[in-house]
């Protein structure tokens, strides 16, 4: 079960703090390895949830330490794009059916963030990464930056990270592409085998 508190000492240079327990006189300690935060370090004041553990002297500690909601850059670029996207429906002809298409692919992939949040606490069977990246790379990127903001998972790894922002910034360039000329006839010919392909069941 999380616990709420506030991060109530913060020492950069050691890379340790503690964390003020609501309703309570007691402070846990945790570790900057153990604190969840996509690229932004803990800061006083912060209001975080977290799980408690032993390390290995047989002390409490805080694990899994994370913020509430994080409104970053990564998030920000994410609504103007769905925002984009919405506006050049009502303003460019743009297919209304690759918006809904997209909106649904984004909350599948918030969907197996949370799954995969869930297995690591409980220690069942995570998804693969290449689930993750062919789930991105098919325009699910928005609902993984919201996943990340809220659920402060799946950032740590620089690799991952890497994957991630080629994948958005591929699917912004087919976005961008797809208002030219060409792009639009395109994806016109593409949405019209789509829909006879749903039509056949």
């Amino acid at each position: 079960m999380a616990i709420q508190g506030t991060i109530s000492e913060w020492d950069h240079h050691k890379g340790y703090g503690y964390i003020a327990v609501d309703d309570q006189e007691a402070q846990v300690r945790f570790h900057l390895f153990d604190f969840e935060a996509f690229g932004h370090p803990p800061r006083l004041r912060d209001r975080v949830q977290f799980r408690l553990a032993k390390d290995a002297q047989g002390e409490i500690k805080a694990v899994h330490v994370e913020r509430k909601f994080v409104f970053n850059f990564p998030l920000a670029v994410a609504i103007w794009f769905l925002s984009t996207m919405v506006a050049s429906v009502f303003l460019l002809n743009f297919p209304p059916i690759v918006l809904i298409i997209a909106l649904a692919i984004s909350t599948v992939t918030y969907l197996v963030y949370a799954v995969d949040k869930q297995a690591q606490h409980t220690g069942g069977m995570q998804i693969p990464d290449v689930c993750f990246h062919v789930l991105n790379l098919l325009g699910g990127w928005p609902g993984a930056m919201l996943a990340q903001s809220v659920l402060h998972h799946k950032y740590n790894n620089i690799g991952f990270k890497l994957l991630f922002w080629l994948s958005m910034a591929a699917n912004i360039a087919f976005y961008c592409w797809t208002l030219t000329y060409q792009g639009s006839l395109v994806l016109a010919h593409y949405i019209s085998q789509f829909q006879l392909i749903i039509a056949s069941f």
